[in-house]
C-alpha cells in the first residue's frame, strides 16, 4: 500500500502501524467523499430529468386535453415515450438508492478507522514526548486531509 507523502515524512515518534493506520483513514474518506459526490450528481441527474419530464408531460397531455381526465390517462398510457421516460428515471432512482447506501457505509467505515485511531491513540504515542508530538500528527491529517481526529463525532 503506498502511502502518502506527509504521512510517510512523520518523524520517528509515529511508528509504521500508526502510519498505516492514518493511510487507512484517508483512504476511507477519499471513499466516502468520491461516493459523496457520486449520489449527489445521481440525485440531480434524476431532479433535471423528472423535471424535463414533467414539463413534457403537462404541455403535452395536461394543457390540449385537461377537460378529460379519462382522455388523458389514456394518451399516457398509449404513449411509449412516457414508459421511456418513466423507466429511465426510476432507474436511475435506483441508482440513487444504491449510491447513498454505499457512501452510507463508506461513511460508517471511514467514521470507525478515525474512532479507533482516536481511541488507541494513548497505546500509538505511550511516551510524553510521543503525546506531544500526536498533537502535530492530527494537526496534519486535519490541514492536509480533512480528517478530524481530534473527536469522535461525524
Amino acid at each position: 500500500m503506498k502511502i502518502e507523502k506527509k504521512i510517510s515524512e512523520l518523524n520517528d515518534y509515529t511508528d509504521e502501524v500508526t502510519k498505516q493506520m492514518l493511510q487507512h483513514s484517508v483512504e476511507k474518506k477519499r471513499k466516502f467523499e468520491k461516493l459523496k459526490a457520486r449520489a449527489y450528481y445521481m440525485k440531480l441527474t434524476v431532479l433535471f430529468l423528472l423535471s424535463i419530464f414533467l414539463v413534457y408531460v403537462y404541455k403535452t397531455i395536461v394543457l390540449p386535453y385537461s377537460h378529460s381526465t379519462e382522455l388523458m390517462i389514456s394518451i399516457f398510457l398509449d404513449g411509449s415515450i412516457y414508459f421511456f421516460f418513466v423507466f429511465v428515471i426510476g432507474g436511475l432512482y435506483g441508482g440513487v438508492r444504491y449510491f447513498d447506501k454505499k457512501k452510507d457505509e463508506a461513511e460508517d467505515k471511514y467514521h470507525a478507522i478515525r474512532c479507533e485511531i482516536i481511541d488507541k491513540s494513548k497505546d500509538l504515542w505511550k511516551e510524553p514526548t510521543q503525546w506531544r508530538e500526536r498533537q502535530r500528527v492530527f494537526e496534519m491529517m486535519k490541514k492536509e486531509f480533512d480528517v478530524n481526529l481530534y473527536h469522535e463525532s461525524k
